[in-house]
């Protein structure tokens, strides 16, 4: 994860977010981690694969940032910590059941290169093995970019107890901000993941992780997130 803007920070007139995260009330939410999204050869995979720039850089983080999301989930699981997963992608296999411009969007894509976002029901619409999901988490489909939209992950949260998020996955500017937004507009207090997140490029990683650090939340790497979790401040709100 790139170092913050000092200048923009110390710049910056609004407070920022400020909390610790406490064992008790945090779940992890994996977003769009899937064979179609991860995948040169899979998916839209295809279309990163073949812009230059996007490829390299993409493909060459990504499979670091499995790593450091699977190191994430062994945490969560080993601490019975809940987790839940989020994909993306539409319920109708015609891609009827997506807003009209992302209709419009998935008809160019097929016509243009013989690609479509993947449904729930496609091969391609799978979690990546390396994090594939145990038969007693919860895996959520959502047809929009962030999964408070349409989803009920907000029911289930509340449901659990949960006030609070570690957020990872796929694109850092695109459905990881929007989720990791929508949830701390509703009360969560949430930290985005820097190393478990992938964009097409450093500059839209970097832009949208301090922004989100400006305005909604905190951003970390793995390794201080679980130093977190496990220490006194952590357990102790937890009682």
């Amino acid at each position: 994860m790139a170092e913050a803007n000092p200048a923009a920070i110390e710049q910056w007139p609004i407070p920022q977010p400020s909390f610790e995260l406490r064992e008790a009330t945090t779940a992890l939410l994996i977003v769009d981690m899937q064979d179609a999204q991860c995948r040169r050869d899979r998916g839209l995979g295809k279309m990163v694969a073949a812009t230059p720039g996007a490829s390299d850089y993409f493909f060459g983080r990504i499979d670091d940032v499995i790593a450091s999301q699977a190191r994430l989930l062994g945490e969560f699981r080993k601490a019975s910590r809940p987790v839940v997963f989020v994909t993306i992608g539409p319920h109708a296999p015609d891609g009827s059941d997506l807003a009209p411009w992302k209709r419009r969007r998935n008809e160019e894509m097929r016509r243009q290169a013989g690609i479509k976002y993947a449904a729930s029901s496609d091969a391609d619409h799978a979690i990546v093995a390396e994090l594939q999901p145990r038969e007693e988490e919860v895996v959520l489909n959502k047809a929009t970019f962030g999964a408070f939209s349409s989803t009920g992950i907000d029911q289930l949260l509340r449901s659990w107890g949960v006030s609070q998020l570690v957020v990872c996955g796929q694109a850092t500017n695109v459905c990881v901000y929007m989720t990791a937004a929508e949830a701390a507009d509703r009360g969560y207090e949430c930290v985005v993941v820097g190393d478990a997140c992938a964009a097409w490029n450093q500059s839209l990683h970097d832009a949208f992780l301090e922004n989100f650090r400006l305005l909604f939340g905190r951003t970390a790497a793995s390794g201080e997130v679980l130093a977190e979790l496990a220490g006194p401040g952590a357990k102790e709100g937890s009682r």
